[in-house]
């Protein structure tokens, strides 16, 4: 994540964590500890809160946290989403590209942790909204 424009502003962070994939990996209380130090390391940065969808808490394939958190952000709520990766916002490249414009509208950035792509940032997200539109 890059300083935001008022150097001095503590940037607000929440986390997103879907624990479709149940490996040990993707455990979700070694998830949120992630996030945590991940945030911690970080003088400019508060974490907020973890949003997490899980097998037992979609609702007919619905990512509600995922939802929740979406609302939150037109609320005002933070200014990034940390996520480890492309795939925990949609796998799907139209889905992906809305909620990535849907965002950026609200002045909200997604930080790709694996990628390390900033949404607000980077001039490969730009190009890629421009060509799916």
């Amino acid at each position: 994540m890059k300083v935001s424009v008022n150097e001095n502003k503590t940037i607000r962070v929440v986390a997103y964590v879907d624990t479709a994939d149940r490996s040990p990996k993707n455990d979700l209380q070694q998830q949120k500890t992630f996030f945590t130090d991940f945030v911690a390391g970080r003088d400019d940065c508060e974490l907020i809160d973890v949003y997490t969808d899980t097998d037992k808490a979609r609702t007919d394939g619905k990512r509600v946290e995922f939802d929740r958190m979406l609302a939150d952000a037109a609320g005002d709520k933070f200014d990034y989403i940390a996520v480890k990766q492309f795939s925990e916002v949609s796998r799907d490249i139209n889905k992906f590209t809305l909620v990535i414009k849907r965002l950026k509208e609200l002045g909200v950035g997604i930080f790709f942790i694996t990628e390390n792509v900033d949404t607000l940032h980077s001039k490969e997200i730009s190009m890629l909204l421009r060509l799916v539109a």
